[in-house]
């Protein structure tokens, strides 16, 4: 997609279908600065580049999860019979993007990346998600929802190493760990 149209397509409002229900999601933001706080990108950029080839217990393999390979729902079930889950089919950390074509939510303003990121949108497809590979959009780029997510259902039963899980707390907690980088780098 061009530049000039997937900015445009990102700012709108869209509607998610996910959970049996239908969502408004705000349009997305262009700026700066990461997060408020002032947090600049390339120590966003840092963080998220630190999760490359981080282990999440997803157990890939031949680009599907341990939830989304067949079967994959029912093992969720299995685990957790003592709760009612609703069928909501497809169903894992990567689902709101398949399904909802792009789960961003702020971009750089950055002429170079977002040409990158607009280069690497298919709006007729799945957005970022390629059948059998995953998500095309390098870490940098990726929303702090998908580098952060774990699976709700084996979460409990499959853990992250705690070297993975350390980089995922620093992600979520930038702009404390921004304070610390600023008060020992002055």
């Amino acid at each position: 997609m061009n530049k000039k149209a997937f900015i445009e397509f990102f700012l709108q409002p869209k509607k998610i279908k996910m959970m049996g229900g239908e969502w408004e999601s705000p349009g997305g933001t262009i700026s700066e600065y990461y997060a408020k706080g002032n947090v600049p990108w390339w120590f966003r950029y840092k963080l998220a580049e630190d999760l490359v080839g981080a282990d999440f217990g997803c157990d890939f393999v031949d680009g599907l999860c341990r939830a989304e390979r067949p079967g994959g729902w029912t093992v969720i079930q299995e685990f957790r019979k003592d709760e009612v889950l609703p069928d909501y089919g497809v169903n894992f950390c990567c689902s709101a993007c398949y399904l909802n074509v792009g789960n961003l939510t702020i971009l750089p303003k950055d002429e170079a990346a977002l040409t990158r990121v607009a280069s690497l949108y298919e709006p007729s497809k799945y957005g970022f998600w390629r059948e059998g590979i995953g998500c095309i959009l390098p870490y940098r780029y990726r929303s702090t929802m998908c580098l952060t997510g774990r699976c709700e259902y084996l979460r409990r039963n499959f853990r992250a190493p705690k070297e993975t899980l350390a980089k995922i707390y620093k992600l979520t907690n930038i702009r404390s760990e921004w304070a610390n980088y600023e008060r020992i780098n002055k």
